[in-house]
């Protein structure tokens, strides 16, 4: 489980846990009265909740009411009426519910690409190059390259990875970590311009000792570079 998914799920648990102390909380849909004699808006109900005229709770949740789905760990709101219940995740922390596009900017975001050796252009020489396929936005901030090698770009004495932006070629890491073995590998500070005016092509450089053709086709690289979105 990443780190995110516990996130989330403490999220939850911590909302589930405040709920359950409420003088005001009642499992299964039932429905508690407040201090000044009024019906409660949270519930407890197992599963998703059901909307319509003949959804969960209609005619008694009023709109804005919260519920709590017990079996799956979500909280819906009432945004419809309450003879009408319309239940929405309005706070997105539900089991894939929290995306890093529903984040505000300015945030931390990756771009992420599994790419073989075979996918590269052998330049006729000992390098090959390869082109990414989502471009670093505008606006970016670079921060940090990883890279893990799935499969040992071997075959030939040596095999060295550069990620640059097609004139700078290792603009975003420094030095030429080897992908001879597998492995995650250490990338570097990026080299050259962290920041992006306009959106940005990567391109990767992987250069071998003899022939870029010796290189093992099945050869398989993760390329995760990191960013500050600023837009």
């Amino acid at each position: 489980m990443r780190n995110r998914d516990y996130l989330k799920m403490g999220a939850v648990i911590a909302i589930i846990g405040l709920l359950a102390m409420s003088p005001y909380w009642l499992p299964n849909g039932a429905e508690a009265q407040n201090v000044a004699g009024t019906a409660s808006v949270v519930y407890a109900h197992a599963g998703a909740p059901s909307n319509g005229t003949s959804g969960t709770l209609h005619g008694i949740a009023k709109p804005g009411s919260l519920l709590c789905d017990t079996t799956n760990g979500v909280l819906y709101m009432n945004t419809g009426t309450k003879a009408s219940p319309t239940w929405t995740n309005p706070i997105g922390i539900g089991d894939g519910q929290v995306t890093n596009a529903k984040l505000a900017v300015p945030k931390v975001s990756v771009i992420s690409q599994t790419i073989l050796k075979s996918a590269f252009t052998d330049g006729g020489s000992t390098s090959g190059t390869k082109t990414m396929t989502t471009q670093i936005p505008a606006g970016a901030i670079f921060l940090y390259s990883e890279v893990i090698v799935n499969v040992a770009f071997s075959g030939d004495t040596t095999a060295v990875l550069t990620i640059g932006d097609g004139s700078d070629v290792d603009r975003y890491n420094t030095g030429t970590p080897s992908i001879f073995t597998t492995g995650a590998k250490e990338m570097g500070a990026p080299s050259g311009t962290r920041y992006h005016a306009a959106a940005q092509t990567v391109t990767l450089t992987v250069t071998s000792t003899a022939d870029f053709t010796n290189v093992n086709t099945a050869g398989s690289i993760t390329v995760n570079l990191y960013y500050l979105a600023t837009a």
